[in-house]
């Protein structure tokens, strides 16, 4: 077609669109504005407001009616006036730029901050603006008050129109129509539970930016059955990210099943002074100097009791005139496993020397004589006074400099060793021996190296000691039960301990270097808007 019909101000008009008139016509509302010192940030606001369809029509249109020049919360009417004169000259066929100093002046009279030739902020200024054109051009001169109702599990449609009629009934202007909206605003209580849903008006959103700096964390997995050995992992986390992102990155890293969870807590002074369980808290409450310990747990038992194992050992310590003694010392890292319905002290021993089985170097219990007292070809020494002999498995150190615990290999590398008298067998694996009946003997032994003490969270208070025969042990099964188990010094000897001693901490901050951050999309951030956040006693609610 060669014209084209559009409307302006209400008014239709047919344009020839032929080549002689195409570049008069369509030059309409390409004029640009002229810095007048620093002005960029008021320029680029008009310009988008005067590339509004909506408010092109209506200032070029006959407005002067609509003016409110009563409303208390209004500017006269005289935002209104300057503005429309300013749009109407930028939509003229003249090409010259237009020196808005007229309107910079009206807009410094009622907002002295944007008096000057200093930079501002774009959007503080049309924020200003918005408003002072929508009290301007308020149709309501007698507002009314509207009681906001609660949903009251009603349908958010019915809700929604309601709040946005009580809005229409106080604010009704050409500004509402192009730039009001209403977004949908639910509470939920964190004691009762009380949900209430509220549908609040809105004419602008101030989005958050994602940061893009990254923080890298280091957290130690332990099992809480015994079957795997504890591994440090690295983990990357935004910077403000929450928990939840931790525990997604974490469950990732250590390839957690579906049938499991992960429990991380944080860990002081041989305890775990906080569990981390509530979600959307932020990782930066961590410091990077706390150490964190990260249990798995079958998705069957996560709700269930707990039992905390904190635990001593003995260490060697020159004294005096360098005389070496042994001294007691807590290890830094506490064990966790679910506990069982039925709870005794022979319960609680079989379980930590399960969740011990990780940490044992393999030990082998000769049935025969010559081999107990290590004088015949097989490779054995003697482990303690008992005359226990084991294959020495350990041609290494038990663990590298990054403390992550290694599995034993033989000397001579095959799975299966035999002695010379075929009378012990050597076999790869956590603790387990087969020599007869010495196997008995043995966990007589391993009881003998560990005594169990009841004690609190902090293990600060005097303990009560836990006979192995004591059937009725708990009163009532606690949440989580602490027991303090103290090492034997002969024990210390059968366990590689430096994953349980050396506990490593949570890394530095790592920003991503600049230039190689990836762009923000629009998306992302009304993403991050909309995301949940929990509100604490300083918040509005």
């Amino acid at each position: 077609s060669d014209s084209l019909t559009f409307k302006i101000g209400g008014t239709s008009m047919n344009v020839d669109m032929s080549c002689g008139n195409f570049g008069r016509v369509s030059s309409m509302g390409l004029i640009g504005l002229e810095n007048l010192g620093n002005t960029c940030f008021m320029n680029s606001s008009i310009q988008c407001l005067a590339h509004t369809t909506k408010l092109v029509d209506y200032f070029l249109g006959d407005y002067d009616s609509d003016i409110n020049r009563t409303n208390p919360l209004g500017l006269n009417g005289e935002l209104a006036l300057a503005f429309g004169e300013l749009l109407r000259s930028l939509w003229t066929n003249d090409r010259n730029t237009v020196a808005p100093h007229n309107f910079k002046a009206k807009i410094a009279c009622f907002a002295p901050q944007f008096s000057g030739f200093n930079q501002h902020d774009s959007q503080e200024l049309l924020a200003f603006l918005l408003d002072g054109l929508h009290e301007d051009l308020n149709q309501v001169k007698c507002k009314p008050y509207e009681e906001a109702k609660d949903a009251s599990g009603r349908p958010d449609e019915e809700v929604a129109d309601e709040y946005w009629r009580n809005h229409l009934a106080r604010n009704d202007s050409v500004i509402v129509d192009t730039c009001h909206g209403q977004y949908k605003s639910t509470l939920t209580c964190p004691t009762c539970n009380k949900t209430s849903v509220t549908f609040d008006p809105f004419m602008y959103l101030s989005l958050p930016v994602p940061s893009m700096a990254k923080r890298t964390m280091t957290v130690t997995v332990f099992s809480t059955d015994g079957s795997r050995e504890p591994f440090s992992y690295d983990v990357s986390v935004p910077k403000f990210g929450t928990l939840s992102d931790l525990v997604q990155a974490l469950s990732a890293a250590c390839s957690l099943g579906g049938d499991e969870s992960l429990l991380i807590t944080e860990v002081y002074n041989n305890c775990i002074i906080r569990y981390l369980e509530e979600p959307s808290d932020s990782v930066s409450l961590l410091r990077d100097g706390d150490k964190l310990a990260a249990y798995r747990l079958p998705k069957q038992y996560e709700k269930s009791s707990l039992v905390v194992f904190t635990h001593k050992h003995f260490a060697e310590h020159s004294g005096v005139d360098n005389f070496v003694t042994p001294q007691m010392k807590e290890f830094e890292a506490p064990l966790l496993a679910s506990l069982p319905e039925a709870v005794n002290g022979l319960t609680l021993q079989e379980i930590y020397l399960k969740l011990l089985n990780p940490f044992r170097f393999s030990k082998i219990i000769s049935s025969s004589t010559d081999c107990g007292r290590g004088d015949s070809d097989c490779a054995v020494y003697s482990m303690d006074a008992a005359g226990d002999c084991a294959v020495n498995l350990m041609d290494t150190t038990p663990s590298s400099s990054d403390g992550n615990v290694h599995s034993a290999q033989l000397e001579d590398g095959p799975e299966r060793n035999q002695c010379n008298d075929n009378s012990c067998e050597v076999m790869e694996g956590p603790s387990e021996t087969y020599c007869g009946e010495a196997d008995v003997s043995d966990k007589e032994a391993q009881t003998e190296q560990f005594g169990f003490y009841l004690t609190n969270e902090r293990d600060d208070v005097q303990r009560t000691k836990i006979e192995m025969n004591d059937l009725d042990l708990l009163e009532a099964k606690p949440n989580r039960l602490h027991v303090s188990v103290n090492w034997q010094h002969s024990a210390s000897k059968q366990y590689d301990v430096s994953m349980l001693n050396n506990l490593p901490e949570i890394h530095k901050l790592e920003v991503i270097p600049k230039g190689t951050e990836d762009s923000v999309a629009l998306h992302v951030c009304l993403e991050a808007f909309l995301k949940e956040e929990p509100l604490g006693p300083e918040d509005m609610w």
